[in-house]
């Protein structure tokens, strides 16, 4: 369609060019004074702004494809550089969610210290923004993780609350509650955004940048060390 407009913007410029050839001949006719070096002269200008005209054109044409395929590679290194990290941070919500579970499952009374080093390690975890170029999935994933960051880290707080104020009570350890059912749905929760994050950040990596999977998932950390 693009050529075609192309083609009918250039029918008034060639209609003009040859209405004037036609009046200038028949004009020539009238008035034997008239060179006809004159009037050819003159067609030859004509055509030769018509091509002017023409490479103007193709020129400008050229320019806006140029511009059009720099703005498409600025997006693709923008957006590599977004699904890059996205992976590293759905290894890293594995990973604590792995160990999170591990740690609620060994039945092992969680106090304040351990309680906080959970919910720094959850804390350090950064989701970053995603750009406007970036598929729904991955905005929607986004946006899931962090929510469900924010509501684990409000039940680990007050997890740390509840140890604190249990501690100086000086109640026993086997009086403490177990962790809610809630809390591992929540983590469970997380961890599936998590690996569906990561997958979908390798696929459309590989569609920006042609990288191997195996590049970005070698190397990936399987667990979240306790202090």
């Amino acid at each position: 369609m693009d050529k075609v407009g192309d083609w009918l913007n250039s029918i008034p410029l060639v209609g003009i060019t040859v209405v004037s050839f036609i009046i200038g001949a028949l004009y020539g006719k009238g008035l034997p004074t008239v060179a006809w070096e004159t009037i050819a002269a003159g067609f030859l200008g004509l055509a030769g702004g018509t091509f002017a005209w023409f490479a103007a054109r193709a020129q400008i044409e050229a320019q806006k494809e140029q511009r059009s395929l720099d703005i498409k590679r600025e997006e693709n290194l923008l957006n590599s550089q977004c699904y890059s990290y996205c992976v590293e941070v759905g290894d890293l919500v594995f990973a604590w969610a792995e160990t999170t579970r591990a740690v609620f499952n060994s039945g092992v009374q969680i106090d304040e210290g351990m309680a906080q080093t959970l919910h720094e390690g959850l804390a350090a975890i950064d989701i970053p923004p995603h750009p406007m170029t970036a598929p729904s999935d991955i905005g929607s994933t986004l946006i899931g993780l962090r929510v469900f960051k924010s509501r684990l880290i409000q039940t680990i707080v007050a997890m740390e609350r509840s140890a604190r104020i249990k501690s100086s009570s000086e109640i026993e350890a086997k009086e403490l509650p177990k962790v809610p059912k809630s809390t591992f749905d929540l983590i469970d929760y997380i961890q599936a955004y998590g690996v569906f994050l990561k997958e979908e950040a390798l696929n459309e990596l590989i569609t920006c940048t042609d990288t191997s999977p195996s590049s970005w998932s070698a190397n990936t950390p399987n667990t979240f060390e306790l202090h």
